[in-house]
């Protein structure tokens, strides 16, 4: 589409110049065979041959306009023809003798304005003066005689004349500006009345478009690939291999008709599928276009997509036929009602066979109009669970229908009908049902026995008595088994059987069972349900043979139980009171020589064995409470990249040393292609080894001890710690790793020792998705081996390993001014000594309200607190929940520093605002660990 004037016009001379061309060249044309005729027959020979010269001159200059109209020079070719044309006038003037008194040159006029108005006014300017000299040359010959058949002209006469072709060829000149210039504004206001055309279309998202007699799109507006998402060479094509297609739908009769009557139509809705199979909806307004003559042209029109509306629109409809056929189908009764006033708006056939009225009958009233729910108590109560949840399920009523209470079960939903809010009441019959349960039930529960019916491994009903005997439903077994045989068991033929039950109170019964199996008819199947399990119904029949066995086995087991549960916490406290007063009386014992002892050589070796009584005091302490966090599921494992190669190297040389003191080969071995960088638990995975190497060290006098680590496959370490002592017996090798559990109690009495640590080890690896063994002749040595879950981080050389981790500073605490709150001053000395020997600058406060005083005080110095969490005046929790709420403290890093186990303690601690914890005994490395990696 030309988008200026300037476009429009070129196109237009490109048009006037083709058909000025078509036209000198037929003119040309025929005077050229006329010419040739004539010249060939003899008649009249000069004026053949002349009428062949300008047959000839006009084909040459349509030919030469037709070059430059290919060229693009349109307006060139037009006033190269027109003044061909002229040329032709003036011979043909000169050929038949009369010069300027020839009338056919008055035709030059129009001529000029013709070139004018198409080529422009330069054009029409050199046609005037091409016009003007060939008038001249005409004059000057008809005045020197050269024309044939005049004699010499009268003087007045040619001038006259002159005068006249001066005034015809200025009235040409001033017709093609006039033309020129009515074309020019003619024009402009076109090209402006289209532009707003089009902007308006495409304000309004429209596209327009063309197409011809045939209804075949010629013509589609830029617009269009923008607002369809399709390409326009694919409608342009409609209709051919490869083009887009018109979707024959219910909407295509009509408009097929408006093609063929040649009518407008407004607002029609089209399809149309594109070659990739996509559709596009339009809503299109098309009117015919005529020429002059009333003959029919074509179509245009603007379209708009409406393709999401009527996808959109078309699975509103299928949803909605789809919920018409299933609520019309359905076998429960389903009405929909006014959220007002109640009146039906919708009801199916199972709904008007339930209260026996025909749709006519129901339509515009209300239940209570139709004495469906005389009691209005109902209905207000379903309202008003309906307006608190917006569904109802299962709600139990019943309806009056001519007389007669009939039991229903009602689910309830609101929804939109038509544009207002409505109820859809979902109702199923189960009067019959209802009847047919109570009456069972009150024979059932008169029984004297307990009778219950069973289909496959489903209790379906039980009596009163059943439920008095076995304390509810299903009986089972001590081991959490059903006691009863399988429904294909008795299928076959009558059972009857005795066997012990334990009551959900835990009273032990003697009962004797009849069974035998019944058709799945007789048994009355549940309404609507289909399970191939369910073949086979069981009718059981259950009584209390004898209270007195009954009583004597549960007195039995609970005699039992409660001597084995005396004696396993009898020998248990009796392990821990000796382990734990071993220790502790090194612990006191040492101490007091201290206090006494003077400066001599012996406090360094008082001063070693205080600290190894006291860790295995503390080892103690924390087996136990590792063990009481698995049992109660608390035990949680860090995930983080470590080192396994130096973690395995310094667990071993802390055994390594003890060992050699006492002359025993202590060898480590970690295999070739043992990842360095691994991802776990560093804490729990050298607890696992140093539980392992100390327990090869108790056991083991002479000999050998070698720890080896190597890889087990893909993301899996085997850690096996293998010695020369006394080995475990084959027999008491499957309980070694139960908590409590040594070899023997000589093993106890010789070597000491909770029997924990093997339990640990077995919990810990198999929360590490691993497993624990030990292989042993029981004499000669023992090996134990744990295979854990440790990925590789990332797969390195050692020399790179090295340089990445780098050696921990001696200092790790250096420039950190720390807050310790605690009420006991021997804990507040030694974690004060702790934190001033890391390079850590600390300030002391004796409770929880001076520890918040010097926290407020010293807020823009301090880089953290630890807060012990039993204190006095203000707790921890407390003066952590002060510090929280003042906006001057609100930021600053607060871990607990407490004894505390339970892991509501930690959970209070949390919510209270602490950051992280450090456990009482404490240890350096954990220290470094939470107050190393503070910001």
């Amino acid at each position: 589409m030309p988008t200026d004037a300037s476009d429009t016009r070129s196109a237009l001379q490109q048009m006037a110049a083709r058909t000025l061309i078509w036209i000198v060249g037929v003119v040309g044309t025929v005077a050229a065979l006329i010419g040739a005729g004539e010249a060939a027959l003899g008649l009249r020979a000069l004026w053949g041959s002349q009428r062949l010269a300008v047959g000839l001159a006009l084909l040459a200059v349509s030919g030469a306009g037709w070059l430059l109209c290919r060229a693009g020079r349109a307006r060139l070719a037009t006033t190269l023809i027109l003044g061909g044309t002229l040329i032709a006038l003036v011979a043909h003037a000169a050929h038949i003798g009369l010069g300027v008194h020839t009338v056919i040159l008055a035709a030059g006029a129009l001529v000029i304005a013709l070139g004018g108005g198409v080529a422009g006014n330069a054009a029409a300017a050199v046609l005037t003066v091409l016009y003007l000299g060939a008038i001249g040359v005409l004059a000057a010959m008809e005045a020197q005689g050269l024309l044939l058949g005049l004699s010499a002209p009268r003087q007045p006469q040619l001038l006259d004349r002159l005068v006249a072709h001066f005034l015809i060829a200025t009235s040409g000149l001033a017709s093609a500006l006039l033309l020129n210039r009515i074309l020019g504004t003619a024009l402009t206001r076109a090209i402006g009345e289209e532009a707003r055309l089009a902007r308006l279309v495409q304000a309004a998202h429209n596209w327009a478009w063309e197409a011809d007699a045939k209804f075949r799109v010629t013509m589609l507006s830029e617009e269009f690939e923008a607002l369809s998402g399709h390409k326009r060479e694919d409608f342009l094509r409609m209709g051919e291999p490869g083009g887009a297609m018109l979707v024959r739908d219910a909407d295509f009769p009509s408009l097929l008709e408006d093609i063929r009557a040649k009518r407008a139509y407004r607002d029609r809705i089209n399809g149309f599928r594109a070659p990739d199979g996509r559709l596009l909806w339009t809503l299109s307004s098309g009117e015919p276009v005529f020429d002059a003559n009333g003959n029919h042209l074509g179509w245009r029109g603007v379209s708009h997509n409406i393709t999401g509306e009527r996808l959109a629109l078309q699975q509103h409809q299928r949803t909605a036929n789809m919920l018409d056929r299933v609520l019309r189908a359905s076998p429960d009764a389903i009405c929909v009602a006014h959220m007002e006033d109640g009146r039906i708006r919708f009801a199916n056939s199972g709904f008007c066979a339930l209260v026996g009225l025909s749709r006519d009958e129901l339509m515009g009233h209300s239940g209570r109009e139709l004495g469906l729910w005389p009691d209005s108590g109902e209905p207000r109560r379903l309202a008003a669970e309906l307006a608190a949840s917006g569904i109802v399920r299962d709600f139990r009523s019943a309806l009056l229908v001519h007389g007669e209470w009939r039991d229903v079960l009602v689910s309830a939903a609101t929804l939109d009908w038509e544009g207002e809010p409505a109820t859809m009441l979902i109702a199923r019959d189960i009067t019959e049902r209802e009847r047919a349960r109570i009456e069972a039930e009150a024979i059932l529960d008169h029984a004297s026995v307990g009778i219950a019916l069973t289909r496959g491994e489903r209790f379906e009903r039980v009596n009163r008595h059943w439920q008095e005997i076995f304390g509810g439903t299903e009986p089972r077994l001590a081991d959490g088994h059903t006691c009863l045989p399988s429904a294909q068991e008795v299928a076959s033929a009558a059972l009857a059987f005795e066997r012990d039950f334990i009551r959900p109170d835990g009273r032990r019964i003697t009962v004797q069972f009849n069974a035998r199996g019944l058709p799945a008819t007789l048994a009355g199947r549940s309404e609507g349900r289909v399970d191939q399990d369910c073949d086979h119904a069981t009718l059981w029949v259950a009584e209390d043979v004898t209270e007195r066995r009954r009583q004597e086995r549960e007195l039995q087991a609970a005699k039992q139980q409660a001597e084995g549960a005396s004696h396993a916490k009898s020998a248990f406290l009796a392990t821990m009171s000796h382990e734990i007063r071993t220790p502790l009386n090194g612990v006191l014992g040492l101490a007091r020589l201290l206090q006494q002892a003077g400066p001599d050589e012996r406090r360094p070796q008082y001063l070693a064995h205080l600290v190894a009584a006291a860790e295995s005091l503390n080892e103690i302490v924390s087996n136990v409470l590792d063990l009481s966090k698995i049992e109660a599921g608390h035990l949680e494992l860090e995930t983080i990249e470590f080192d396994l190669h130096a973690l395995a190297q310094a667990g071993f040389e802390g055994c390594a040393a003890l060992g050699r003191e006492r002359g025993l080969d202590m060898q480590i071995e970690l295999a070739p292609g043992l990842p360095r960088l691994v991802v776990g638990d560093p804490l729990r995975v050298r607890q696992i080894m140093a539980n392992f190497l100390v327990n090869a060290l108790k056991f083991t006098e002479r000999g050998h001890i070698r720890l080896k680590l190597s890889s087990a496959g893909e993301g899996r370490i085997r850690i096996v710690v293998a010695d020369s002592g006394i080995g475990v017996p084959l027999e008491l090798q499957s309980r070694l790793f139960r908590p409590f559990a040594q070899a023997d109690d000589s093993t106890t009495r010789r070597f000491g020792g909770t029997g924990l640590g093997l339990s640990i080890c077995r919990e810990l690896a198999t929360r590490m998705q691993g497993r624990v063994g030990v292989q042993s002749d029981g004499a000669n040595g023992s090996s134990f081996w744990a295979e854990l879950a440790l990925p590789t981080a990332l797969t390195i050389d050692d020399t790179a390993a090295r340089k990445r981790i780098p050696m921990p500073p001696r200092h790790p605490l250096a420039g950190q001014r720390l807050l310790v709150a605690e009420d006991n001053p021997v804990n507040r000395l030694i974690i004060t000594a702790l934190l001033q020997r890391l390079g850590a600058e600390v300030v002391e406060a004796e409770d929880g309200e001076e520890a918040v005083r010097l926290a407020r005080e010293q807020a823009g110095r301090l880089d953290g607190v630890l807060m012990d969490l039993h204190m006095p005046k203000v707790d921890g929790l407390k003066a952590t929940q002060l510090l929280r709420a003042d906006p001057v403290t609100a930021q600053l890093p607060i871990h607990a520093f407490t004894a505390a186990v339970l892991d509501q303690e930690r959970q209070a601690a949390l919510a209270a605002g602490m950051n992280g914890f450090i456990a009482k005994p404490v240890a350096e490395d954990e220290v470094i660990r939470v107050l190393g990696r503070q910001p």
